[in-house]
Order: C-alpha cells, then sequence, then structure tokens
C-alpha cells in the first residue's frame, strides 16, 4: 500500500509519476519479472475499489471516484 500512496503523492505534487529509484520502481520490475499484465491491475482495481467502496460511509462515495 505505501507504494500506492506514494505513486499518488508524486502524482497530486507534481502531476505525474516520476519512478527512480523508488520503492514503485522495484514494484514494477517485480511485476514484469513475474509476467503481470494489463488484465491482472485490471482485476486488482475493481478488487480494491469494492474494498474501499465497503470501507468508507455511503455519503463519502460516488461512482466517478
Amino acid at each position: 500500500m505505501s507504494q500506492t500512496c506514494e505513486a499518488a503523492a508524486q502524482l497530486r505534487k507534481d502531476g505525474k509519476v516520476t519512478v527512480r529509484d523508488t520503492t514503485l520502481k522495484r514494484l514494477g520490475a517485480t511485476h514484469f519479472k513475474y509476467g503481470v499484465g494489463d488484465a491482472h491491475f485490471e482485476v486488482v482495481k475493481f478488487a480494491l475499489l469494492e474494498t474501499i467502496k465497503e470501507a468508507v460511509p455511503a455519503d463519502m462515495w460516488s461512482p466517478a471516484m
């Protein structure tokens, strides 16, 4: 989860994610090594968003999120 937070912070601050010698870069290398592809990210995205949707109060959630 720290990688997601790190990327979100960079995106908010700079408008893009810059991958240098960061945890995110190491994570990307591991994903590449194991053949993780776009289809895998779609599954994870769905699961993550559904989990967040269940965890936050209904008035704080919107489909735009």
